[in-house]
């Protein structure tokens, strides 16, 4: 039997004097006609990122929801050996604009995953300015000291302005590099830093979740073999420009200062400076 085209079989079909339509079920392509969702996507929480949304400045944790991420400066395309001096060059006190507000403090802590070449950024996460009207937006960056192999405290620089499009910037040129997300959702383990480091930023009560960390890594400094000669001549301080008498008299009121102060816990935020102490 020979077999005619589609449009003839159509034509075969249907009424004289009427033409030939098709309506699909009433059903045909709604969503609902497919079931429900796959276990593992039903009730999940849309992922949020670091540019995803917009998140201001909040005053509880709970409510930050933008990730956390720990960069690290790549030393042979920078030249730098500590993150702190690339920060410094690109986004210390002399690289911002007249009348950026900015504030320096230290966190007893650690980084989790960090060395002297990483660097924790944060967006809208701390407003540390007491004075004038609030920032729209803040950025924070938290690093270890030239003294980083003692991983136990925290650096902090929080500055009056949005420098995500420059982090991309120096991103994208390969100067540095994207080494730890910590984006919500996260495990307990995970989220632990994430709300860490938002308290540290915002010098909140951390509670002890800094309180923990390892002291040597990959990249602490390397002890030389051998032995270290050192002689009474090198232990004594003629070639000071600070007399034998002079010395006690400093230490002298070293110790009567932090005596009047009295002694107590030290503290766990300890802010360094401020734009605000020169208004």
């Amino acid at each position: 039997m020979k077999r005619g085209s589609l449009a003839e079989t159509q034509h075969a079909n249907t009424v004289p004097g009427q033409a030939y339509t098709y309506r699909p079920p009433d059903n045909y392509g709604h969503p609902d006609n497919y079931g429900p969702p796959p276990a593992d996507q039903a009730h999940r929480e849309p992922e949020v990122g670091f540019e995803d949304i917009y998140q201001p400045i909040v005053d509880n944790y709970d409510d930050y929801k933008l990730a956390i991420k720990l960069y690290s400066v790549l030393e042979h395309t920078t030249g730098h050996k500590f993150a702190e001096t690339w920060i410094v060059e690109h986004f210390g006190v002399d690289q911002l604009q007249a009348g950026t507000k900015w504030l320096t403090h230290t966190t007893k802590g650690f980084i989790e995953g960090g060395d002297k070449l990483t660097f924790l950024l944060l967006h809208n996460a701390a407003n540390p300015f007491k004075l004038g009207k609030p920032p729209e937006s803040t950025t924070s960056f938290g690093y270890y000291g030239f003294y980083w192999d003692n991983h136990s405290d925290i650096h902090w620089l929080t500055v009056a302005t949005d420098l995500r499009a420059d982090i991309k910037r120096f991103s994208e040129k390969g100067f540095i590099k994207l080494v730890q997300d910590w984006r919500l959702p996260l495990e307990p383990m995970e989220k632990r830093f994430h709300k860490a480091y938002w308290k540290a930023a915002t010098m909140s009560p951390l509670l002890n979740l800094l309180n923990r960390a390892s002291k040597h890594t990959a990249n602490s400094p390397v002890m030389l073999d051998g032995t270290l000669d050192i002689s009474e001549s090198d232990l004594d301080n003629d070639g000071s420009r600070v007399s034998s008498d002079e010395s006690r008299d400093i230490w002298r009121k070293c110790v009567e200062e932090v005596e009047a102060k009295g002694s107590g816990p030290v503290p766990e935020h300890l802010v360094t400076a401020s734009s605000e102490w020169h208004d």
